[in-house]
């Protein structure tokens, strides 16, 4: 692939950005990155002393970031009178999590000479393949959040739940919701929250839901109390918005959904040294760090920037890195306790 196409001596015109070639380089929407820094940015996941030790240290592998935890304590309340002076000893027990980072990074290279020598401009080359690798980023890290919410989704489904409202699947993992029982999910949904304890923490849940769902939901949402069968009604306490790569698992109807209790998990990224310090360094030999704000993820990253000569003309360096890392709320028995992620497949 190159640029010889759009040649000038080949080419009459100047080249027009977001014209003709304007859904070339579209981008997703990335719903469970965005909603990861929405939870994240609500400083109820990570304490900021942890973050800031993640934001000075993360870079460094070999450096463990841990941060403390106390399991859930259940206390004996005795029947009757007290009838001793003392009370036994009681210990709690405690845990730690750590903060892990995985990391990234895409380059490219710019030839100077191009420029002038071509319809398509130095500053649209340049804008192509920094979007393009932007884009790429969003994709990994709107991936990596959708995988690590099915990880650590609710695994929990105890038989009176299930009698209750609805049987769980082969992997344990999800409830498994006959297709007769779609227009009342969200109104039974309100029940099994309220079983799980999920509505004392909030009385509002988002919803991620693959693309059949969300068209199943709106449609009962406009069943209102002027049809046959109202339907809208149940739809109160959730926000949904469609995940396209959202897992299906058992679905096979193709509508499955992430029930999730906000501010529950959230990403965060890191920069090296380098980048960071005193506003990036430079080298003698013409190296140049620097951080810059990846349009995307919002997210600022590292950059490298440097140049040589090559057949006498310039070429430009550009590398841009970072680590991200996820984390979720805690949980010290995922077998015993319910999780606040739940997901939803609905079979055909």
């Amino acid at each position: 692939m190159s640029k010889a196409l759009t040649n000038i001596e080949d080419f009459l015109g100047a080249y027009k950005e977001g014209n003709n070639d304007s859904f070339e380089n579209r981008n997703d929407l990335y719903p469970y990155m965005r909603k990861a820094m929405q939870y994240a940015a609500s400083g109820q996941v990570l304490p900021a002393d942890v973050l800031a030790e993640y934001k000075k240290h993360g870079w460094d592998e070999t450096q463990a970031i841990k941060y403390p935890l106390i399991d859930n304590l259940v206390t004996t309340i005795n029947t009757g009178k007290l009838a001793t002076c003392s009370a036994s000893v009681t210990q709690i027990d405690t845990a730690f999590g750590t903060v892990t980072s995985v990391f990234y990074n895409w380059e490219f290279t710019m030839a100077v000479v191009d420029s002038y020598i071509n319809s398509v401009g130095y500053a649209n080359e340049f804008k192509t393949k920094f979007e393009s690798g932007s884009r790429g980023l969003a994709e990994i890290v709107n991936a990596l959040v959708n995988t690590n919410v099915e990880a650590v989704a609710n695994t929990y489904f105890p038989a009176a739940l299930q009698t209750a409202y609805w049987p769980d699947n082969v992997a344990a993992d999800a409830f498994l919701i006959p297709n007769t029982g779609i227009p009342r999910i969200y109104n039974n949904l309100q029940g099994v929250m309220r079983e799980m304890n999920m509505d004392t923490e909030t009385s509002n849940w988002d919803v991620l839901c693959t693309t059949p769902h969300f068209t199943e939901v709106v449609d009962l949402l406009n069943q209102g109390s002027g049809n046959d069968t109202n339907t809208g009604y149940q739809f109160g306490p959730f926000n949904f918005e469609m995940e396209k790569d959202l897992a299906i698992g058992e679905a096979t109807s193709g509508q499955a959904a992430m029930v999730m209790v906000p501010n529950t998990f959230g990403i965060w990224n890191v920069n090296a040294p380098d980048v960071v310090m005193n506003g990036g360094s430079n080298t003698t030999d013409g190296k140049q760090w620097k951080e810059v704000t990846e349009p995307l993820t919002g997210m600022n990253v590292g950059s490298l920037f440097s140049s040589t000569c090559t057949n006498a003309t310039a070429l430009e360096s550009f590398q841009y890195y970072t680590g991200v890392t996820f984390v979720s709320k805690y949980n010290s028995d995922p077998s015993t306790r319910y999780s606040p992620w739940l997901k939803l497949e609905i079979e055909a």
